[in-house]
C-alpha cells in the first residue's frame, strides 16, 4: 500500500458503502477507493449485521434504497430477488429482517462495480489513527497492516459501544449475565429462560432485545425503563398531508415550531390522516429546519425535546410492536420510567435498586440478567484508545460544539482539522440535524460523492 488511494473510506456499514456506490458510478475513471471495514462483508455494519429473523427494518420496503432510481430500491430488488418476503403483496406494509437490506446493498455495489472503471479495495483492519502528511492523510490499522495513505479521507463510522452507566461498578464488567454490548445477542443464552432480565434503556435496542428473547422462548419477566419510560411509537403509512410544505415556514425560534407542528398533527388527523405523514414532512426538512434554529435552541432542543422527538420519528416495525405489546398484556413485559441508583451481583445474579419517576423511596430488584440498552456512546473526547478519540488528540478532527459528533461544514469536511478530511453520517448531527436514517444518509452519500467525484475530476485534469 505504498501509493496513495484518491479516497480512503473509514466505515463500510451503509453509510460507508452507500457512499463507495455513487463514487464508483460518478468518479472519474482510474480512480482508487479503499474502504476500511473489519467486517467480511460490506454494508451491513451494525444496523443490518444481525442474523436474527425478529430483527426488522423500521421503515417500509418502499422508502429504503441506495438511489431514487428503481434498481437501486429496496422493495424492486425484494419483489425481483426475493418475492416471497413482500408482506401481503404491498411494499407499503413490508418490513423484513435487516440483515435483506445489508444483502441488497452489498448487491447494488458489486452490480455498479461490474460496470465501472472505478477500482475499490476492502481492508479488512480497523482504523486505528491517523495525521496529515504532505498530499494528504496516513491513516494506522489494526493487525499489523502498512499505513493507509489517501489524498481525501471521509470518516464513516458511528459513535462506540454503548458504556455501562456510572451506577454499575467497573468491576462488574464481563461478569454473566451483565450484557454490556446488546448487539451480541448470543450472549441472551447466558439468561435462564425463567429469570427476570432488567433492561436499561426503552429504545429500539430494547425493542430488540426483547423480541429476541421471545423468539428464544424466554418465559421470566422483562423489566425496561429509561429517564422518560418512552418506547418508539409504531411505524406505518405516513404519507405527507397534501399541501404541507415546511420549507415555506419561516425562522422561528424552537416553541413557535413545536406550535406549528402540533397544529399540523391536529390538522392531519381531523382529516382522517395518520400524524407520522406530518413527521415525514418533518425528517424531509430537518436539515432546513435545524440550520434555522439558534445554538441556543438546538440545546434546548438536545435537553428537553429530542427524546419525545426520538420516539415519533423512529418508529417500531408493526410486528415488534405487536410482539410487545402482547407480553405486556400478559404480565411479562413492563416499562416504566426510572433511574438506576446502583447494581450489585449476587449468587444468582445481580441487585438492582432503582428510583421510579415520582417514588418517594427506592425499589430494590432480584433479576439474574442486566442488558445495556443506553445506545452508542455519544461524547466524544480526545481517548486515544479510539480511533475518533485519537484523530481528535492528534487534531486531525475537532469535536462539534455539544460534543456529539464531528464539527464539520455544510460541504461535509472536518472544520479545524487536516485538509481532505470529511466526515457523514450520525457524527454530523451538529451540523445537519436528523442524520441517522437510511434516507437521509443516502441522500448525504450522493451529496458527498459528487463533490468528491468533482474535485477529482478537477485533480486530475491538473496533472
Amino acid at each position: 500500500m505504498s501509493d496513495f488511494f484518491d479516497i480512503a473510506i473509514i466505515g463500510g456499514g451503509y453509510t460507508g458503502a452507500v457512499l463507495a456506490l455513487h463514487l464508483v458510478r460518478n468518479a472519474p475513471p482510474g480512480t482508487q477507493i479503499a474502504i476500511v471495514e473489519p467486517r467480511a462483508e460490506l454494508g451491513s455494519g451494525l444496523a443490518y449485521d444481525t442474523l436474527a429473523d425478529e430483527h426488522h427494518i423500521n421503515v417500509p420496503a418502499e422508502r429504503m434504497g441506495v438511489g431514487v432510481e428503481a434498481p437501486d430500491r429496496f422493495d424492486v430488488w425484494l419483489k425481483k430477488h426475493h418475492p416471497e418476503l413482500i408482506g401481503d403483496g404491498d411494499p407499503e406494509h413490508t418490513y423484513v429482517s435487516r440483515r435483506w437490506f445489508g444483502v441488497f446493498v452489498r448487491d447494488r455495489l458489486a452490480e455498479a462495480l461490474r460496470n465501472s472503471h472505478v477500482g475499490l479495495r476492502h481492508i479488512e483492519a480497523r482504523a486505528v489513527s491517523a495525521r496529515a502528511i504532505a498530499g494528504g492523510t496516513e491513516i494506522q490499522l489494526s493487525g499489523g497492516e502498512t499505513p493507509l495513505r489517501a489524498r481525501h479521507v471521509v470518516i464513516a463510522v458511528s459513535h462506540g459501544l454503548p458504556a455501562l452507566p456510572h451506577s454499575i461498578p467497573p468491576t462488574l464488567a464481563g461478569k454473566r449475565g451483565l450484557l454490556e454490548n446488546p448487539w451480541n445477542i448470543d450472549r441472551l443464552a447466558e439468561i435462564p429462560s425463567e429469570g427476570t432480565v432488567l433492561i436499561i434503556g426503552t429504545g429500539l435496542t430494547m425493542a430488540d432485545i426483547i423480541a429476541s428473547l421471545v423468539a428464544r422462548g424466554h418465559r421470566g419477566r422483562i423489566l425496561a425503563f429509561s429517564r422518560h419510560g418512552l418506547q418508539a411509537r409504531k411505524a406505518g403509512p405516513g404519507n405527507v398531508p397534501p399541501g404541507l410544505d415546511l420549507a415555506a415556514w419561516p425562522a422561528a425560534s424552537l416553541a413557535r415550531y413545536v406550535k406549528l407542528i402540533r397544529a399540523e398533527i391536529a390538522q392531519a388527523e381531523a382529516q382522517g390522516l395518520p400524524w407520522r405523514g406530518v413527521f415525514t414532512a418533518l425528517r424531509v426538512q430537518s436539515e432546513h429546519l435545524w440550520s434555522r434554529l439558534t445554538p441556543a435552541d438546538q440545546r434546548r432542543f438536545l435537553r428537553h425535546l429530542k427524546a419525545f422527538y426520538d420516539v415519533h420519528r423512529y418508529r417500531m416495525p408493526p410486528e415488534t410492536y405487536e410482539l410487545i405489546e402482547a407480553a405486556e398484556a400478559r404480565g411479562q413485559v413492563e416499562i416504566f420510567a426510572a433511574h438506576l441508583v446502583r447494581a450489585e451481583a449476587t449468587a444468582t445474579g445481580f441487585e438492582a435498586i432503582i428510583r421510579r419517576r415520582g417514588a418517594p423511596v427506592d425499589e430494590q430488584l432480584k433479576v439474574e440478567a442486566i442488558v445495556n440498552c443506553t445506545g452508542p456512546k455519544q461524547r466524544l473526547g480526545a481517548d486515544p484508545a479510539t480511533f475518533l478519540g485519537a484523530l481528535i488528540a492528534a487534531g486531525v478532527v475537532q469535536v462539534d460544539p455539544f460534543g456529539l459528533g464531528l464539527a464539520v461544514d455544510r460541504n461535509f469536511r472536518a472544520i479545524g482539522g487536516a485538509p481532505d478530511v470529511y466526515a457523514i453520517g450520525p457524527l454530523t448531527r451538529e451540523r445537519f440535524g436528523d442524520t441517522y436514517g437510511a434516507p437521509e444518509i443516502q441522500l448525504h452519500a450522493e451529496r458527498l460523492a459528487g463533490q468528491l467525484a468533482s474535485a477529482l475530476t478537477e485533480e486530475k485534469a491538473a496533472v
